[in-house]
């Protein structure tokens, strides 16, 4: 899963009609078992939000680097997402804001970690960021 979805995304940030898109990556999880549960483990991104191109160089060489590695704490990993997305889009007012989030398994790993908290905090990010 993890080749495809890598392969995906280089695609996406190598294609010449993608110039302008500002991008960025993080992965999950991060830390250990006493940190990977944490939002902060999880808010700065491997790769902060840059337009492209200049940003697939980064964007390639880390996907390179890393593989998944774990448990799938979900909830944290999608909250510091959005809480990072609203900061950026708030930069950015001209900007259209989105969040991909790409996993290979379902929430395990962390307290209150399911596919509905998960949702439901997206959700809610959603529309937070719709207004």
């Amino acid at each position: 899963k993890w080749s495809s979805v890598g392969s995906a995304i280089n695609a996406f940030v190598s294609a010449p009609g993608n110039t302008g898109i500002s991008v960025g990556l993080q992965y999950f999880p991060l830390g250990n078992n006493t940190t990977m549960c944490d939002v902060a483990t999880y808010a700065t991104p491997a790769v902060p939000i840059e337009p492209l191109p200049g940003a697939a160089t980064d964007i390639e060489t880390s996907i390179s680097g890393n593989s998944p590695n774990g448990s799938t704490p979900t909830v944290a990993a999608i909250t510091a997402a959005t809480d990072y997305a609203s900061t950026w889009a708030m930069a950015h007012t001209s900007d259209a804001t989105v969040v991909v989030f790409a996993t290979d398994g379902e929430p395990e790993g962390c307290s209150g970690n399911t596919i509905s908290a998960a949702a439901s905090g997206f959700a809610e990010w959603v529309a937070a960021i719709s207004m």
